[in-house]
């Protein structure tokens, strides 16, 4: 149940973030079907972040949706997600300085 409450919040947020951008009509139903899909090519190890290969995957994706746009939309979820992820650095950082061998 972990598995599929996480997958679900990741479409939600991938939904909300690029949807502004569609340049098609894409219901929600659609995305549930094809975004999984997508994260999981991601995940297969062929480069850091799964960069280049999310972009093919999310552009064949969305190509079969009719939206022209896929590899642009990937790219916007993945900066954002970087730039959250990074966060955690901070927290390490500011923890790494208080630790004395």
């Amino acid at each position: 149940m972990i598995s599929v409450a996480v997958q679900f919040l990741s479409v939600l947020i991938f939904h909300i973030l690029v949807s502004p951008h569609y340049t098609t009509d894409l219901d929600f139903t659609t995305l549930l079907s094809f975004i999984p899909l997508g994260f999981m090519l991601v995940a297969i190890p062929i480069s850091p972040g799964g960069l280049g290969v999310g972009h093919v995957a999310f552009q064949t994706l969305f190509g079969f949706a009719g939206e022209s746009n896929g590899a642009n939309l990937f790219n916007l979820y993945f900066v954002v997600m970087m730039c959250i992820n990074l966060l955690g650095s901070v927290p390490w950082l500011m923890l790494k300085k208080n630790v004395k061998n």
